[in-house]
């Protein structure tokens, strides 16, 4: 049987249908008129931690030099995106007694992470799908963002799949690992699944200037690298209000402000709302990330191309599924990896403060962590 998907767009804009009031006998029924509507929040599709790993150096240099060669499947039939190698030097040959040093020598090292398909389906009957192209939004339609005036159902119902599919998509790549399933989240080796490594250093972040004084250390021994930190908004806000002059007018050593934004050693802090946070402990997360060893590659935009589009048709003779009917698919591919572990941290447990966790934020825990494109705003009966 043939899944056939309702959906907000189905339901507000009928295929030829007028809404209409309810209305005792007798009275003049008259059709509803949706015109004047707003959406209740800004819409959801900024990435920014996405588009900073779709373009660190080392997705630019896997991208550059791609080839079917760095694709593999496994003895299990999985697919596989080899990373760059990492070339070091061998620790020194000990020619203690002797008269010369003999030449240090070359080792490697280089690995795989899996690759997972992420899809999303939209089904219908074939009636409906004829006369969604046939039906076209007016004056007194929902129409905003979603919804425009002058175009079909069909049109509005494809714009809806496409961002619907980036929404996703974005929130598996810095969410997702192998092992999780959620409403929002299929199995993927996103930037969390790297971040879980042993390898990557945690550190506490209950004190906040000193958990950065102790990653400092750490930064100086790469030779202060292109290091980047992301974090939560919220997050942001709180090591900002630690981020000032002490008795002696300075800020703490080695930070640095310039106007809104604030500096470690020189290194910027950026914000995503996908980076952790847990609003019932009132804590955050900092990420501190290298560019030159993380990437992400995908095998088509956010929103995927047509290529990667594809459809199915079948018949049936049962009325009640609409005689025919077949669904849309939507497909993308990736993976996200990094070649040097050492070069990331993660600072936990960092305090948001208490200003920013309980009722303060009631009805709007959609905007803290979004989980749609528009998150609704909660308001108590």
């Amino acid at each position: 049987m043939l899944n056939v998907q309702t959906n907000v767009l189905d339901q507000i804009a009928a295929d030829g249908i007028q809404f209409q009031q309810l209305a005792a006998v007798g009275s003049v029924v008259e059709p509803s008129d949706f015109s004047n509507n707003r959406l209740v929040n800004k819409l959801q599709t900024e990435f920014p931690l996405v588009n900073w790993l779709l373009n660190t150096q080392a997705s630019k240099e896997q991208k550059a030099r791609f080839s079917r060669d760095l694709l593999d499947k496994d003895e299990n039939g999985k697919w596989k995106l080899k990373y760059p190698y990492n070339v070091w030097t061998t620790p020194p040959t000990d020619t203690t007694g002797e008269c010369c040093w003999v030449p240090f020598e070359l080792d490697a090292s280089g690995g795989t992470v899996p690759i997972y398909l992420l899809c999303l389906k939209y089904c219908e009957q074939l009636l409906d799908g004829f006369m969604k192209d046939l039906r076209k939004f007016g004056s007194n339609d929902l129409t905003n963002y979603f919804q425009r005036e002058g175009e079909t159902v069909a049109q509005a119902q494809e714009r809806m799949n496409r961002i619907s599919m980036a929404f996703f998509t974005a929130h598996n790549v810095i969410l997702g690992t192998e092992d999780t399933q959620t409403p929002t989240l299929k199995p993927f080796h996103g930037l969390v699944q790297v971040l879980e490594d042993k390898s990557v250093l945690k550190i506490s972040g209950a004190q906040i200037i000193p958990a950065f004084d102790s990653l400092w250390c750490r930064m100086v021994v790469q030779d202060n690298d292109d290091f980047v930190f992301w974090a939560h908004p919220l997050t942001i806000e709180a090591i900002k209000r630690e981020v000032v002059p002490g008795k002696d007018g300075k800020l703490p050593e080695g930070w640095s402000r310039s106007g809104e934004n604030i500096f470690f050693h020189g290194h910027g802090f950026y914000a995503d709302k996908d980076v952790s946070l847990d609003e019932t402990a009132g804590t955050g997360e900092v990420w501190m990330l290298s560019g030159k060893v993380l990437g992400l590659w995908l095998l088509t935009s956010l929103a995927p191309g047509l290529k990667y589009i594809r459809e199915t048709f079948a018949h049936n003779d049962k009325p009640a599924d609409g005689c025919a009917g077949g669904c849309k698919y939507y497909y993308n591919a990736g993976t996200v990896w990094c070649s040097d572990p050492n070069k990331l941290a993660v600072i936990t447990d960092v305090p948001i403060g208490a200003n920013c966790i309980g009722s303060v934020l009631d009805g709007l825990d959609g905007l803290v962590i979004p989980t749609t494109l528009v998150p609704p705003t909660e308001v108590e009966a």
